[in-house]
């Protein structure tokens, strides 16, 4: 594993939070399997105490903007909600999970949303992270691929 500009090592330097997509090559997140593989962002955050209800709102209003606005998203394979509801540490945290396909992909849609300007400035309007719904000193945000596509079962 090759060292990063901020002397860590790569899986370090994912697991930190910090993320600078140059570091990850196409090659290396697109593996070599029958199946190319997929990148996937992946967030992460508590829900602010008391905001439960206003939460899920702006969840479910900021999948159906995504659903009615395809064009804006066209990178995103898949979007994905989920809650982790029990065992291990911190039951109720919440993930929202980005399929693109490929490292390059995923870097045309961060560039083109840019600040969110445009047709982005919309977008922002329903964003949760900017309605004050989440505890962002909990925020994670990590960067996956897929192994083995090429068996799972699906």
């Amino acid at each position: 594993m090759k060292n990063t500009p901020h002397g860590m090592d790569r899986r370090t330097f994912l697991n930190s939070g910090i993320f600078g997509g140059v570091l990850l090559s196409v090659s290396e997140l697109e593996g070599t399997q029958k199946n190319k593989a997929s990148v996937y962002e992946v967030e992460s955050w508590l829900v602010a105490e008391g905001k439960e209800q206003e939460h899920s709102q702006a969840m479910r209003g900021w999948l159906k903007f995504v659903n009615e606005h395809r064009e804006l998203f066209k990178e995103w394979k898949s979007v994905r909600y989920f809650v982790k509801t029990f065992a291990g540490e911190e039951t109720d945290r919440h993930f929202v999970i980005w399929e693109y396909d490929s490292l390059a992909a995923f870097e045309d849609y961060k560039q083109r949303r840019g600040d969110y300007q445009g047709p982005y400035a919309e977008y922002k309007k329903h964003d949760p992270y900017y309605m004050g719904v989440f505890e962002h000193n909990s925020m994670r945000m990590e960067v996956w691929k897929d192994m083995d596509k090429d068996l799972w079962l699906e």
